[in-house]
């Protein structure tokens, strides 16, 4: 598979040659997350509304035989929600406003069917938690595999209002603004 922008026209990139018993693809699985060949993540998120899709035959099948209130929203959140927030700290920031609405109209069906409660977060509020508790983890753990990519602390003489991270705040692309490190250093 190979990586481009899309913007970037067939005739704008020299493909290797195809090699004889392989096949080339447009999008690839890695770690659960389908990624296309223009770093999209359209079929991760279709893959993912047809999962919570699927899993609310389950749900009616539980509340058919009596499970309902919070015993029900637990279920709901461990394999629902579960499966819709895995990894979303890396594609939430690639996802279009169309994607964002699909994931909020799932989460706004799971309330209107009593699967969740009426008070429960927006799907975009659940990804922007998930997304401060990984930062959290990634600044305070030095261990972390993610540490690494963190840019260099910034010191200062000056006595500035507080921020949830020292560090240097690097200069980003539209495309590096997406992606997790940057929307979190930009973002706090």
């Amino acid at each position: 598979m190979l990586i481009r922008r899309k913007r970037a026209g067939p005739g704008n990139l020299t493909t290797p040659c195809v090699t004889p018993g392989l096949t080339r693809v447009t999008s690839m699985v890695i770690l659960g997350v389908t990624i296309s060949n223009f770093l999209g993540f359209e079929d991760h998120i279709h893959r993912i509304c047809c999962q919570a899709r699927q899993s609310l035959y389950a749900l009616r099948t539980l509340v058919a035989h009596g499970l309902r209130g919070p015993l029900l929203f637990d279920v709901v959140r461990a394999t629902t929600l579960a499966r819709m927030l895995y990894a979303s700290p890396v594609w939430w920031g690639f996802a279009g406003q169309c994607e964002r609405n699909r994931l909020q109209t799932l989460i706004r069906r799971l309330i209107r069917y009593h699967y969740l409660p009426e008070d429960s977060p927006s799907f975009e509020q659940l990804c922007l938690k998930a997304d401060s508790r990984l930062f959290s983890a990634v600044l305070t753990d030095k261990g972390h595999v993610l540490h690494a990519l963190l840019p260099p602390v910034k010191t200062s003489v000056y006595s500035l209002r507080p921020r949830a991270h020292d560090r240097v705040i690097p200069p980003a692309d539209s495309l590096m603004r997406r992606t997790y490190i940057t929307r979190m250093i930009y973002r706090t």
